[in-house]
């Protein structure tokens, strides 16, 4: 069964004025979700990020990409606190801290993703993550393996069978050139950094991206 899959713009800036920048172009050109990117909570903290972001981005979903390693209830406190509908947890993280975090999503009505980045074992935390109640979990190929030419498609091809597409997260790399190959797997979210931010038209990116998955969905 086919899921709608949904655009995500990963802000990884140091940039607020960009970040607000881009983010308002990519809600022009029909993003879904608005990420507030790791880069962009170490600077700014999480709670001016989130109440910003939120002011620009009405009721469109905002994730805190917060990569919790430990003492998910109290990280999952500050974000969800602050307004954000999702975060993210590492999959290598211990399952009471995945359980923790999920927990603190139920009471404020959000979501948890967990990343597999840099997972030495992703099956194993593929299934602690199902097993404590995750929303969401992310295939991710990370900036530096990118730079060694992974790509979003040596994550996602690698565990996709073991991932419900209602679940399935894709990130790394994405972008005009290879957003078919990755929509094959049928993904429930597709991220997308670079491709958008560092556009000289984040709208026309934005938009372009947009279009190539309603054109697959349809």
């Amino acid at each position: 069964m086919l899921v709608a899959s949904k655009l995500q713009v990963a802000l990884d800036l140091i940039s607020f004025g960009k970040a607000i920048k881009v983010a308002l172009y990519a809600i022009k050109g029909g993003v879904d979700i608005i990420e507030a990117g790791t880069p962009l909570l170490e600077k700014y903290g999480v709670d001016f990020a989130i109440r910003e972001l939120r002011a620009v981005s009405g009721d469109l979903p905002i994730v805190a990409d917060l990569k919790i390693a430990d003492a998910g209830d109290i990280s999952a406190e500050i974000a969800f606190s602050a307004g954000a509908d999702i975060i993210t947890v590492l999959g290598v993280a211990s399952k009471e801290t995945i359980r923790k975090a999920v927990n603190v999503a139920r009471k404020y009505g959000g979501k948890v993703a967990v990343d597999l980045i840099n997972s030495m074992d992703p099956r194993y935390d593929i299934e602690k993550a199902i097993s404590t109640g995750a929303n969401y979990i992310i295939a991710h190929t990370g900036l530096d393996m990118q730079s060694k030419g992974f790509s979003a498609l040596d994550a996602i091809s690698k565990i996709s069978e073991s991932i419900k597409p209602e679940m399935l997260c894709v990130a790394g790399g994405i972008n005009i050139n290879n957003i078919d190959l990755i929509l094959e797997f049928n993904p429930a979210v597709i991220i997308v950094g670079g491709a958008i931010t560092k556009a000289r038209d984040p709208f026309k990116a934005t938009k372009e991206l947009k279009e190539k998955i309603n054109i697959f969905h349809h």
